[in-house]
């Protein structure tokens, strides 16, 4: 049991019906979620690592825990993530147990409201570049990947309309998709919507998982001893009549 859990049950203990309506509790199917949210202040921190995500560090512990993953229950919040760097804010939402690998502390809170303090402010959410539309001039393109797994671990990307590199496309994100795994070591990959995956070329190594699905594939790492990898790999649409 990690150095967390003693904390969290001995104030969940000297906290008493409060405490069991604000923090989770425990049954035997493991923790149970708050019934009631909590308002606290505190800082919020901005991590840039293979997965992007924000923490929460209240100014006076609670439920005996320092430190708190946000999660959003508007999911648009995500996309300004950057907005939250190093604020000072008020957060209200319900804390719950982060019980899968997905999550990079013991327990989080998922957020109705966020309210920074100045010098902050929150930008506008702006569009999801993710669902931007591809010109139908395009019918190839080129994507390269940086896996870094040095310090929190770096996702680089770039996609280019020509293989010598020469004509970027933007926004990244409309044309490459990915995600990681839990665990950090499957880098699951996909090309825009109408496209399918051409070429891959992994360095070091070519391990990679295929799927049923022609535009999806699982490109494995290894983080001990692949401190850094690269994967180039091309997008082809998969409309013969609009090529």
């Amino acid at each position: 049991m990690s150095k967390t859990l003693p904390a969290f049950f001995a104030a969940l203990l000297l906290s008493g019906l409060t405490a069991a309506q604000t923090c989770p509790g425990r049954s035997p199917q493991g923790f149970e979620d708050a019934s009631q949210a909590v308002t606290a202040n505190g800082i919020l921190k901005l991590h840039l690592g293979l997965r992007a995500w924000l923490e929460f560090a209240p100014q006076k512990p609670i439920c005996g825990v320092n430190s708190f993953q946000v999660t959003f229950e508007n999911t648009n919040e995500y996309r300004r993530l950057n907005s939250y760097r190093n604020c000072r804010a008020k957060v209200t939402g319900k804390i719950y147990a982060g019980m899968t690998a997905y999550y990079e502390t013991e327990f989080a809170i998922g957020a109705s409201d966020v309210r920074v303090e100045p010098p902050c402010k929150l930008a506008a959410i702006p569009p999801d570049s993710a669902k931007a539309v591809i010109p139908v001039g395009i019918s190839r393109y080129y994507v390269a990947l940086r896996v870094s797994y040095r310090g929190e671990g770096r996702l680089e990307k770039q996609v280019w309309k020509d293989e010598a590199r020469t004509q970027p496309l933007s926004p990244v994100e409309a044309f490459i998709h990915t995600g990681f795994n839990g665990s950090k070591d499957i880098l699951w990959t996909s090309c825009a919507d109408g496209f399918v995956l051409g070429q891959i070329v992994k360095s070091p190594g070519r391990l990679k998982l295929p799927t049923e699905d022609p535009n999806l594939i699982g490109l494995t790492f290894d983080p001990d001893n692949e401190k850094e990898s690269r994967v180039t790999l091309s997008c082809v649409r998969d409309n013969p009549e609009t090529k």
